[in-house]
């Protein structure tokens, strides 16, 4: 029941968040909408700066959009054994989906917490030279070890970025698989699976909780199952997923669409659920992701996804302390940053997610319920 194309999907989204913080620490004038940061001796590429800050182009690094792609995408996955009501299956995945999310959190904790101790990390030098009062926000204080040990047990998937930024993430998607999981877990039968799949989601917009857009992305995800996007109807899908997906509420070019205080998470989150239609539903682009590149990328997605920002902090801010943000710093920045991070995720994915996920799989048959081959 894999769905490669999704593999791939996801892994090309986990590089978008990778260049979405790049672009945030090191060239914060993609984040404003292409207005000129004035620094004393540096020299901005005025034009580049405008044409790379306004859609389409802002779907490269839009982190975003990528997020949200990942909430679809396991609303899709995590739900594709209830197509033929293997409810054991939605059981299992449940109870061992703490040990597959937070094992690789807890070691990605303690690595760049021996980082941060060390003093290894140099991105308030970095952020003063690259004007990110964003990036200089993070690792202001230390952390003591009662915090470390806190955040490898339960404050890291349940949000807190003290350690690992990006984690604010996980604790949606924990949170939202085991609503998704529930909801399909007491559902009656495979073909009550859309009856309770709309209940839940109207009760999700009626409380209207904090995640709500981001909770029924979930739902959204799960949905795709049970409707068919014919192949013609692919690249049409692909063509709205990008216009949304590129959604700027201070871009003119947006005029047409209305403008309300969650427009940006929720036109992103429209551009997300008809993406993974294209992909996963009518195969558009599967090809491509299916490529050994995407796949690899997806393969490492969970773990570029946990240590991408300590490499962002440390190696790839020293190098921009070094050469500053000029055209030559930034294009070195960016692929040290880049081969840095995959190749440790690589390395981290082998000897940890690898392992996380077996010991999911192992609580679950512990506990009599038979272990399942499972996405991230």
């Amino acid at each position: 029941m894999r769905n490669r194309a999704a593999d791939g999907l996801r892994g090309i989204a986990c590089l978008m968040v990778a260049l979405s913080h790049f672009v945030h620490a090191f060239w914060p004038a993609l984040m404003e909408g292409g207005d000129l940061i004035k620094e004393e001796g540096v020299q901005r590429m005025t034009v580049i700066e405008q044409i790379l800050s306004s859609p389409p182009s802002t779907i490269f690094f839009n982190g975003h959009f990528a997020v949200l792609i990942f909430f679809v995408l396991s609303g899709f996955v995590l739900s594709m054994p209830a197509i033929g009501g293997e409810h054991v299956s939605i059981r299992s995945r449940a109870w061992g989906r703490y040990f597959r999310l937070n094992i690789p959190i807890a070691v990605a904790s303690l690595i760049t917490w021996l980082i941060l101790t060390g003093g290894l990390n140099w991105n308030h030098e970095a952020a003063t030279i690259s004007s990110s009062d964003w990036f200089g926000e993070y690792f202001q204080r230390d952390v003591s070890i009662l915090t470390l040990f806190k955040a490898s047990l339960y404050t890291g998937l349940m949000g807190s970025t003290v350690l690992i930024p990006p984690v604010w993430s996980l604790r949606v998607e924990f949170l939202g698989s085991l609503l998704l999981l529930a909801t399909l877990a007491l559902s009656p039968s495979k073909k009550a699976n859309p009856l309770a799949l709309a209940i839940c989601s109207l009760g999700i917009v009626i409380f209207k909780p904090n995640d709500f857009i981001f909770l029924l992305c979930f739902f959204a995800g799960a949905a795709l199952n049970y409707i068919a996007v014919p192949a013609f109807a692919g690249a049409s899908c692909a063509v709205i997923a990008f216009v949304f997906g590129a959604y700027r509420s201070s871009n003119g070019l947006y005029f047409w669409v209305p403008s309300f205080p969650e427009a940006n998470t929720s036109y992103n989150a429209i551009g997300a659920a008809f993406l993974v239609a294209a992909v996963c539903k009518s195969g558009t682009g599967k090809a491509l992701l299916e490529s050994t590149v995407p796949q690899f990328l997806g393969r490492i997605s969970y773990s570029l996804y946990l240590l991408h920002f300590i490499v962002l902090c440390s190696v790839a801010s020293y190098v921009i302390v070094l050469f500053g943000v000029e055209p030559f710093g930034l294009t070195l920045s960016l692929v040290v940053y880049l081969f840095v991070a995959i190749t440790a995720s690589a390395v981290f994915t082998d000897y940890v997610d690898t392992f996380a996920i077996k010991f999911g799989h192992k609580f679950s048959g512990a506990i009599g319920l038979p272990p399942k081959v499972e996405s991230n």
